[in-house]
C-alpha cells in the first residue's frame, strides 16, 4: 500500500467482509467516496497524493456509469466464503458481516442462491459466476485503462478450471488428521490451530503466516505442506494447492483424508497421472472407494 497514512482505513473496516485485506479496505472506501463520499476522507486525500489519484481515477469510471445500467461492485465475499454461510461453517463475527452485506447486495444473494442449487461443498473456491459488470464497452474501456490494479474483491484472478473440476468435492480440513502427521506436535500444535482458524474465517494472510512457521522447522512437515495448498486453493491457484497437496502426500504416510484432498486438488488442476494415483491409493478404501471408481470413469471418459 502506497498510502502516506494506511492506518486512516483501519477505523473503516468495521462493514469490510471476512476476507478483506487493508488495500481491499482501501479500495472500497475510495469507490465509495468517488461515487458519494465518505465522512473524512477528503481531508486524508489532501495529505496523500497516492490515494487521491485512485479517486480521479474512480470518479472518471463512476461518472462514465452513471450514463449506463451498469451495476457496480468492490469488494464482495468470495464464494469459498458464502458456500461456508451456506453450510453454517462461518464463524459467527464473520457471519453476522455477511449478511449483513447479502442484504444489500442483490449479486451476492444471487450467487449464494446458485450455490445452494449447485451443492458447491463447503470451503471450495469456485470461480464467482459475475465480474464487474457494465451497461457499455466505453465504460468498461474507461476501467481498464483508468484502474489497472482494481480487481473483482481485491483478489487475484483464479486459474482456468480445468475439465475435470466439476467432480471435485473438497472437503474442510480436518484438524485431529493434520494434527496426526505433524513432524513437531508438542511446538507446531499451536501454530496449526491459529492456521486452521485463520481459514476458517478468511484470513488467507495469517493462514500463510502460520503455515511458514511450521515449515521453517521442519521444511517437508505434512501438515504445513497441506496449509499452503489451502492457501493456495482459496486464492484460485490450482496450479500451485495441487502442487503442495501432492508434497504433502509425499512426504508422511498417506491418510485418507490427505489422500482425498490430493485427489480434489488435482482434478481441479487437471493433473491426470495425479488423478489416476490417488484414485490408486483410496481404491478399497470403504468410504472412498465407490467415489473414486466414479470419478476414475469419468476422468476416462473424457480424456
Amino acid at each position: 500500500m502506497d498510502c502516506s497514512n494506511p492506518a486512516f482505513y483501519f477505523a473503516l473496516a468495521a462493514d469490510a467482509p471476512a476476507l478483506a485485506e487493508p488495500e481491499e479496505i482501501r479500495q472500497e472506501v475510495l469507490w465509495r467516496h468517488a461515487r458519494e463520499g465518505v465522512p473524512g476522507v477528503r481531508s486524508h486525500l489532501a495529505d496523500c497524493s497516492a490515494c487521491t489519484s485512485i479517486v480521479e481515477s474512480f470518479s472518471r469510471v463512476a461518472g462514465a456509469l452513471s450514463r449506463t445500467d451498469g451495476v457496480t461492485l468492490a469488494v464482495c465475499p468470495s464464494a469459498g466464503t458464502l458456500s461456508s454461510l451456506h453450510y453454517g461453517s462461518l464463524a459467527a463475527d464473520s457471519r453476522q458481516i455477511v449478511e449483513r452485506h447479502l442484504a444489500a447486495c442483490e449479486r451476492c444473494r444471487e450467487d449464494l442462491h446458485w450455490l445452494e442449487r449447485t451443492a458447491v461443498s463447503a470451503a471450495f473456491e469456485v470461480p464467482r459466476r459475475r465480474t464487474w459488470i457494465y451497461g457499455a464497452a466505453a465504460a468498461a474501456a474507461l476501467f481498464l485503462a483508468a484502474v489497472p490494479l482494481l480487481q473483482v474483491g481485491g483478489r487475484q484472478p483464479a486459474n482456468s478450471i480445468s475439465r475435470f473440476s466439476d467432480l471435485a468435492q473438497v472437503p474442510p480440513p480436518d484438524a485431529a488428521d493434520l494434527e496426526s502427521v505433524l513432524s513437531k506436535p508438542e511446538k507446531s500444535r499451536p501454530l496449526l490451530a491459529a492456521a486452521l482458524a485463520a481459514f476458517e474465517s478468511g484470513n488467507q494472510s495469517v493462514l500463510e503466516v502460520k503455515a511458514k512457521e511450521i515449515l521453517s522447522d521442519e521444511p517437508e512437515d505434512p501438515a504445513g505442506l497441506f496449509l499452503l495448498a489451502l492457501h493456495a486453493h482459496s486464492r484460485g491457484d490450482h496450479a500451485a494447492a495441487n502442487r503442495y497437496a501432492a508434497m504433502s502426500e509425499d512426504t508422511a504416510p498417506m491418510t485418507h483424508f490427505r489422500c482425498w484432498y490430493a485427489l480434489q486438488m488435482a482434478l481441479l488442476a487437471g493433473d491426470e497421472s495425479r488423478i489416476g494415483l490417488e484414485c490408486l491409493h483410496l481404491d478399497g478404501d470403504p468410504l472412498f472407494s465407490a467415489k473414486t471408481r466414479r470419478i476414475l470413469r469419468a476422468v476416462q471418459r473424457r480424456s
